[in-house]
């Protein structure tokens, strides 16, 4: 499906060819996860997980196959700005109809057997129907579309060369592959992460996580993602245009960072890994903010309230999910450094049930939970803190002394390591 913008359109259909053949070799022979793991211990948890992994090499040549015949055209070329507006907008209100009849299709199969459940089901299906062709025949101009609107920022952000980007802006709304994630029982560190197939049934994630765990004495987590940086970056399908833009610029600047040393050493330390997400980030949130303001003006999300100075009673106090997740994090660690592995799991268990009695419902809470969340430093479901993950407020300080996005990013592309970003913030 593979977004296709604007300026690629008046390029000779071969020779535009030839560039995207040329990208995505590079792009799959650059992006360490597109190769085969080589490790006993991958091979070991990639036999555990048969007939359930996903083949990241099989979709990028067959995702490529479909962006190659696509350069050929670039039909939103010819469509108003308006008209676009109302492409993307129509198509997202279509998502939220989609989920919409989805909820209520489980409610009809919940409440009711039998004939009585198949009539009740027929109008939801056939709506249902319908929708789904409509998307079909008007995703790849949706893409291409989103993808134009923003690489145009990224250009006006100083990130272009004549009036170009590398590598340009390309995605497709996709199912997106499970991550199965591996950490020490003794540790919090992503030691391995695993795709998995996207139609993998909830009811199986516990026993593929025990079977991980059982072999290898680690803890493991299988989660949904949003986006992931294959080229074209798969994006999740959503219903908010704030959320898509963020997606799409996420996952565009981890196809940039490809090309640099810090997306070169993803996966050399802890640290570079939460370096490389939280740029990602930040961009992301950046780049989305302007792509609304500039073409859907009426989504702009208002400024966060400034907080009150008045104090609830603690009676009163409301519950706030980034702190409480700060103090489990903090915890842990103590227990983990001072060998208490069992003490650790099951705090997090007895405050995982306290987190659901307070509405959020989070299945499973364990090393590799705050091991995945923590490469994002920005969540509050990261239970970050300067004490334990410093680099989330390091890289933000970092964004605002660079002054633009180019200058941002510019500077920390380069980087090989942590030391890296401390000796960058001491030299400001």
């Amino acid at each position: 499906m593979r977004p296709l913008f604007r300026k690629w359109g008046s390029f000779r259909q071969a020779g535009g060819i030839r560039t995207t053949v040329a990208l995505l070799i590079l792009l799959i022979a650059l992006r360490a996860d597109a190769v085969p793991p080589a490790s006993y211990f991958s091979q070991q948890v990639n036999y555990l997980v048969a007939g359930r992994h996903f083949d990241l090499v099989l979709w990028e040549a067959t995702a490529g196959l479909d962006l190659v015949a696509q350069t050929a055209a670039s039909p939103q070329a010819y469509l108003t700005e308006a008209q676009r507006k109302d492409l993307v907008t129509d198509y997202l209100d279509r998502v939220q109809r989609i989920r919409e009849l989805e909820w209520q299709l489980n409610q009809v199969y919940s409440a009711q057997q039998g004939e009585a459940a198949e009539r009740a089901a027929q109008p939801i299906l056939a709506e249902l129907h319908q929708l789904r062709q409509m998307q079909d025949r008007q995703a790849t101009l949706v893409e291409n579309i989103v993808a134009e609107q923003v690489e145009a920022v990224l250009i006006a952000e100083g990130l272009g060369q004549q009036g170009y980007l590398w590598p340009p802006v390309k995605f497709r709304f996709e199912p997106l592959p499970l991550a199965l994630i591996i950490s020490p029982r003794d540790e919090i560190r992503v030691q391995e992460e695993v795709h998995l197939n996207p139609g993998v049934p909830l009811e199986e994630w516990a026993a593929i996580e025990d079977r991980v765990d059982a072999a290898f004495n680690v803890s493991s987590l299988i989660t949904a993602i949003g986006g992931l940086s294959t080229y074209p970056a798969m994006v999740y399908e959503t219903s908010s245009v704030n959320w898509l833009m963020d997606a799409v610029a996420h996952e565009w600047t981890h196809d940039y960072l490809v090309f640099h040393p810090l997306g070169w050493n993803y996966d050399a330390s802890p640290e570079l890994r939460t370096m490389n997400e939280t740029v990602a980030s930040l961009v992301g949130e950046e780049v989305s903010q302007l792509v609304v303001a500039r073409y859907y003006p009426e989504f702009v999300l208002p400024p966060p309230s400034p907080p009150t100075e008045e104090k609830a009673e603690p009676d009163e106090a409301r519950f706030d999910f980034a702190q409480e997740m700060r103090a489990i994090r903090l915890r842990v660690q103590e227990l983990l450094d001072a060998g208490q592995i069992e003490e650790a799991e099951a705090y997090m268990e007895e405050r995982r049930q306290f987190l659901v009695s307070q509405g959020y419902y989070i299945r499973k809470l364990n090393q590799a939970y705050f091991a995945f969340h923590g490469s994002y430093a920005t969540s509050p479901s990261s239970g970050a803190s300067e004490e334990v993950n410093p680099i989330g407020l390091q890289l933000t300080r970092l964004r605002q002394q660079t002054g633009s996005l180019r200058a941002f990013l510019h500077t920390v592309a380069p980087m090989n390591s942590y030391q890296d970003l401390l000796r960058e913030l001491t030299s400001e």
